[in-house]
Formats: structure tokens, C-alpha cells, sequence
């Protein structure tokens, strides 16, 4: 009975078939319930190797793998792949003068489709994890037929406040006096891992991590909408006037919904902020750099 249910959890079966399975047949197992059956034992323990890490959803896994994240990703998470298809279609025509930050690129998702779309533009992936990065790189040049000029990697760990203008080629670097360096910014599942590291990624990186412990519940809140705060205002800084920014996540625990991230955003200076497209908690939201004013004359 044990060994059906633990099949029914790996397939990811639903818990009202699970807990039908249960009630049908765990009379006799003492103790026994849908949490403790499901994942049990060590499925959840990181210091494990087994592969039946991989039967637990919540915290189990190889996250830290950058190879089992890329394949896994779309499994654990379906709608992943739903967001960066949205977030692609939410962009502006870019062209060969666009020039594209891609924050967190993580193995390469969104400026694989990004790139597939505008390949004129020029674009910069920036991530804390140099093999990722290099996955990045493997895909674009494999989509591409071959290395390019036009697309580079740099490994940088990001703080909220960092200046993600200086990540630019110094030659495409605007010269607004502001260090303006790209037309556009994409950033997927990425600026809540900047601003809290979950576990797996902070040990990796050796980042440091928002204390749990020592902070009550509304100060981390509190604590988390701050350094949002401060990296939408790096996002914005890092854009020419009129620059757009698309962000695609997933709403999570004690980080902003989607209401927050808009006003978020409004309040580092975006404009023309909305919501492209929302589903079961998944989301793409954008806004554009205000334009430089000079007088009453609007400067693209």
C-alpha cells in the first residue's frame, strides 16, 4: 500500500487521489499520515545523495545542480515554462541598436527565446553561477550555429543597489552623465533569489542569507520589501531613458505579490507599468524608465 503511494508522489499524483488510496488502506499503519507518507524518511534531508530526493516536491531534490535545475525545472514546476513564453511575447521590438541585460540568466531560458525572437539585439547575460552561465552560453551558440559577438556572460554575484549599468560593454555604455547602459532588461525567477537566497543557492554561493531567527515575521516582510525596494531602483538606474523592464516570477511566501511589485516599480520611477499576464500565482509584470525631460521636449 506503502509503495503505491509513494508511486502515486513521484508521479504527481493529486493528494485527493493519494488520500483516497490512504483512507482505503492505512487503517493498519499506526501513525501513518499523507505528510509522513509522502515524504518520509529522508527524501527531504540535503546532506542525502539518494536519488529519492528527487520524490519529494517541497525541499527535496537536487536544486543545487545546475544541470538537474535545467531539466527538472519544467517537471516541478509546469508553469515555468508558460512564464518565459509570456514574458518573451510581453517585449518591445528590439533591434540592433536594443541592448538587453538578462539579470540571474541562470542556463539560459529566457535569452534563448529572447534571442530566437530578436537576434539583432545585443545582449548580456549576468548570473552569480559561472556553470550556469556557461550552459547559458552553450545554448545560445547551439541555437545560433556558433559563438557570437553580439551575446557575452559575466559571472557577478548582485546586491539590491548594485550598478548593473557597469555590466555593459564600456562601448555601449549611454552617455546621459548617468552610466545608462541598456534598452531593455529582462529578469526571470531571479530578483527574489537576489534579494533572499534560498538555501541551496546561498550555500552554493556563499551568499549571505535574510536571518530567520533573530527578526520576527513582519520585519522580515518588512526587510524584503526594502531590498526589492532598492533593486528595482538599481533596474531602473540601469536603463536609458525610455528603457522597458520585464519581470516574470511567481508569487512566494513573505515576498511582494503582484500589486506590490507594480507599485514597486512606480515607486523607483518606472512608468507605463502593468501586468502582462497572470496564472495560478505565476505573473509578468514591465514598466518603462521615465524619458529625460529637457524643458517641455521629450529626449528618446
Amino acid at each position: 500500500m506503502l509503495g503505491a503511494v509513494r508511486c502515486l508522489s513521484a508521479l504527481g499524483a493529486s493528494v485527493g487521489a493519494a488520500t483516497a488510496l490512504l483512507s482505503a488502506g492505512t487503517e493498519n499503519v499506526p501513525g501513518q499520515t499523507l505528510a509522513s507518507v509522502c515524504f518520509c524518511e529522508s527524501r527531504n534531508d540535503r546532506t542525502n545523495d539518494s536519488w529519492r530526493r528527487n520524490l519529494g516536491r517541497w525541499g527535496g531534490g537536487f536544486w543545487q545542480d545546475s544541470r538537474w535545475y535545467d531539466l527538472q525545472l519544467p517537471r516541478l514546476l509546469p508553469l515555468a515554462n508558460e512564464v518565459v513564453k509570456e514574458l518573451i511575447f510581453a517585449l518591445p521590438p528590439l533591434t540592433r541598436e536594443s541592448r538587453v541585460l538578462d539579470v540571474g540568466c541562470g542556463s539560459g531560458r529566457a535569452a534563448e527565446l529572447a534571442i530566437a525572437a530578436y537576434p539583432e539585439a545585443d545582449y548580456t547575460l549576468v548570473d552569480v553561477d559561472e556553470e550556469r552561465g556557461s550552459m547559458a552560453l552553450r545554448r545560445l551558440q547551439a541555437s545560433e550555429g556558433g559563438e557570437s559577438t553580439r551575446h557575452r556572460f559575466v559571472k557577478c554575484p548582485l546586491e539590491p543597489g548594485s550598478r548593473l549599468d557597469l555590466l555593459a560593454p564600456a562601448q555601449t555604455r549611454g552617455g546621459n552623465g548617468k552610466g545608462n547602459a541598456f534598452d531593455c532588461i529582462i529578469a526571470l525567477q531571479s530578483i527574489r533569489h537576489i534579494v533572499a537566497p534560498p538555501a541551496h543557492y546561498a550555500q552554493k554561493h556563499q551568499l549571505p542569507r535574510l536571518t530567520e531567527t533573530s527578526i520576527t515575521p513582519a520585519e522580515r516582510r518588512e526587510l524584503i520589501r526594502r531590498r526589492y525596494s532598492a533593486m528595482c531602483s538599481s533596474l531602473h538606474d540601469a536603463l536609458v531613458p525610455g528603457g522597458h523592464l520585464l519581470l516574470g516570477d511567481h508569487v512566494t511566501n513573505d515576498h511582494p505579490g503582484v500589486f506590490e511589485h507594480c507599485e514597486l516599480m512606480r515607486d523607483a520611477g518606472f512608468e507605463d507599468v502593468d501586468v502582462a499576464w497572470v496564472k495560478e500565482g505565476w505573473f509578468v509584470v514591465g514598466g518603462r524608465a521615465k524619458k529625460k525631460i529637457d524643458g517641455d521636449v521629450v529626449i528618446e
